[in-house]
C-alpha cells in the first residue's frame, strides 16, 4: 500500500525512516527532514502565538 495523500507525508516520511532506519533528505540541497521539519513547527508555534 502506498499513501500519497499530501497532508500524510510527514507520517509517510517517518515510517520510512523508521522502516529503513536512515534519513530523508531533501534532493535539492539535501537538507534533512527531520530539521526541516522541527523548524516548521517552531514557525507554526510562533505563528500561532500571535
Amino acid at each position: 500500500m502506498i499513501e500519497l495523500d499530501p497532508k500524510y507525508i510527514d507520517v509517510i516520511i517517518r515510517h520510512w525512516q523508521d522502516y529503513t532506519g536512515k534519513q530523508a533528505t531533501r534532493v535539492e540541497d539535501g537538507a534533512v527532514f527531520n530539521e526541516l521539519a522541527e523548524h516548521l513547527q517552531e514557525m507554526d508555534a510562533a505563528n500561532n502565538d500571535h
